[in-house]
């Protein structure tokens, strides 16, 4: 998560920091899978959002500590 907070400082809230950090203690070696996961699915949701709204989605913003617990959960259950 370095780089995007380097990019877009304010695109990256310090919240999902620290979930993929309490992440990696929990999961070990299968937090790759788990941010994997989870950042496909947002990529999924973005991807929708700009179907949707078209170019205006571009400035939309949506949590992504929904996705990295969904990928957790998935990554718990492989």
């Amino acid at each position: 998560m370095l780089l995007p907070l380097l990019v877009f400082p304010s695109g990256v809230g310090m919240g999902d920091v620290k979930l993929m950090l309490l992440l990696g203690a929990a999961l070990g070696s299968a937090v790759a899978t788990a941010l994997v996961i989870g950042s496909l699915a947002a990529a999924a949701y973005a991807g929708l959002l700009l179907v949707r709204n078209g170019r205006a989605a571009r400035h939309t913003a949506f949590p992504l500590g929904p996705f990295l617990a969904i990928g957790a959960l998935v990554a718990l259950l492989l």
